[in-house]
């Protein structure tokens, strides 16, 4: 009997060793695909970020150089459409002259409303 125990104790320390090794490949299997993971994710980020650096210079030249072909374009047409043309031009007032000039109105009428 002592020896039917010895025996039956015997395998289940042997399924558990097993199911331990058998757990230890396991986690040991997870992590190394943990890794693999975040070092993939890892690379993905940082090309996203060049696109990302790439797509803004593009925009940036692209716009640049429309802003660049715009004001040109705009240069010639107002000289072609002012070529001997001599006139004076007066620059009007900003918003801020026009508003302190209404708010001297506005004072000079309420002292001659008052006196």
């Amino acid at each position: 009997m002592e020896a039917e125990l010895d025996t039956r104790r015997i395998a289940e320390e042997k399924r558990k060793s097993e199911e331990a090794l058998l757990i230890a490949t396991l986690e040991e299997q997870v992590n190394r695909k943990t890794r693999t993971a975040d070092d993939a994710i890892a690379c993905a980020k940082a090309a996203l970020e060049q696109v990302s650096f790439c797509e803004e210079t593009i925009i940036a030249s692209t716009i640049a150089q429309d802003e660049a072909e715009a004001v040109a374009e705009a240069e010639s047409i107002v000289a072609a459409n002012t070529e001997g043309v001599v006139d004076t031009y007066e620059v009007p007032p900003s918003a801020s002259t026009l508003e302190a000039q209404r708010w001297e109105f506005l004072r000079s009428e309420g002292r001659s409303v008052t006196t």
